[in-house]
């Protein structure tokens, strides 16, 4: 058996005994009494229910909506903007795209603008 000088020996790790384990049930709570602090908030008067609706308000207009088919309308009312808008953006983009990758001057024009936009988040 060979000795191995003190300075020598492995450290033994330490960090051992942790196991996470999920718990979603705590998460249900969590969002379950959210629901209900924002609730009594939005009832004490707190905060206006101009700003911040209750939860069963909101549910109720939700019901309203839904019983008079105005979900539907207001739904394609606001996809609409969504896709016009989407459309408007991509063709801009890939005429200014076009422009850059084909004319000298349009580079020399938009390589600042897409150099300074680049290290914003692309969400």
């Amino acid at each position: 058996m060979t000795v191995v000088p003190e300075s020598r020996r492995d450290v033994e790790f330490r960090g051992g005994g942790f196991r996470p384990r999920l718990r979603p049930g705590i998460s249900w709570l969590l969002a379950l009494a959210l629901l209900v602090v924002w609730e009594l908030v939005s009832r004490l008067g707190l905060v206006s229910q101009l700003s911040l609706p209750s939860p069963l308000g909101v549910g109720a207009a939700l019901a309203h909506l839904l019983r008079s088919g105005d979900l539907l309308r207001h739904l394609l009312a606001s996809l609409q903007r969504i896709g016009g808008g989407w459309l408007l953006g991509t063709l801009g983009g890939l005429g200014f795209g076009f422009a850059m990758g084909t004319s000298s001057v349009a580079r020399s024009i938009g390589s600042p603008l897409v150099a300074s936009l680049f290290p914003v988040p692309k969400i």
